[in-house]
């Protein structure tokens, strides 16, 4: 996916969809009609992740998704030609499609842990979120600035686990996936997502509020990570900057994100 990124592999997969393209969010998404149900400028795909959905019927997925529903193909076949398309030979190679299935879904469920740590932190009367908010403002983000750069407060670790089933996810998926990591919700309460170069997400970042001195007589570091995470995997910012020839490469996780979030070609 990320190869296919590079070279804006997604305006050839959508060329053909019908309706004037309507660039969002500073061309990170595009607007045309949408080729399930026809409403006019519905259908959106990202610039930045390999993903598409439909804001009026509901249909959504990633590339594979979307050739197996708009051309039939099955999972070996969309996963064909987005190799030939990316110049890749796929001879001797076996994809294991239910690994590929269990990647995605559990990238799934990191989208909506960070969902549901983004309403906590803007929307909630929680006091701990709001303790949080009040530490980003006070470092100066603004709260426009806040939910561009996807932050969220983990303050609720029931209410995460209750909506995490009933979505369907099972205890096993939640386990694995990270989010119970010793110390998640407790010492470290800020979260925020890691994502592979395709832009999915791999795992949960989460860092503690607490002042200095407080942190080290506590033995409490500054970030820690969800359990599993491969940080060389990714790195943050990096879907942004993808197909630059410059980029500024800054050491802070929040610098990384708030930078790239306004538009600028940073990683960290």
């Amino acid at each position: 996916y990320a190869m296919l990124l590079a070279n804006r592999h997604q305006e050839r997969l959508f060329q053909d969809l019908p309706g004037k393209r309507k660039e969002q969010r500073g061309g990170q998404e595009t607007l045309v009609d949408c080729p399930f149900c026809g409403k006019e400028d519905h259908f959106s795909y990202s610039s930045q992740k390999p993903v598409w959905r439909c804001w009026s019927c509901g249909e959504s997925g990633d590339w594979i998704t979307y050739l197996q529903k708009r051309r039939g193909l099955d999972f070996k076949e969309a996963l064909l030609e987005l190799a030939q398309a990316a110049g890749l030979d796929l001879a001797g190679l076996e994809q294991d499609k239910a690994k590929y299935q269990a990647y995605t879904r559990r990238a799934d469920l990191l989208e909506v842990a960070q969902s549901y740590f983004k309403d906590c932190l803007v929307d909630s009367g929680n006091k701990e979120a709001y303790q949080i908010l009040e530490y980003l403002l006070a470092r100066g983000y603004q709260v426009d600035d806040i939910v561009s750069m996807e932050l969220g407060a983990y303050v609720d670790r029931r209410g995460l686990q209750r909506q995490l089933e009933e979505l369907g996810y099972s205890q096993d998926e939640i386990r694995s996936s990270g989010l119970l990591s010793k110390g998640f919700g407790e010492d470290y309460t800020l979260a925020m997502l890691w994502r592979d170069p395709a832009g999915r997400p791999i795992g949960i970042v989460a860092r503690s509020i607490l002042p200095d001195d407080e942190a080290k007589a506590r033995g409490v570091h500054k970030y820690s990570y969800s359990t599993g995470l491969q940080k060389d995997q990714g790195l943050i910012g990096l879907t942004t900057a993808r197909g630059s020839s410059q980029i500024v490469l800054v050491e802070g996780i929040l610098d990384a994100l708030y930078l790239s979030s306004k538009g600028l070609k940073v990683v960290g």
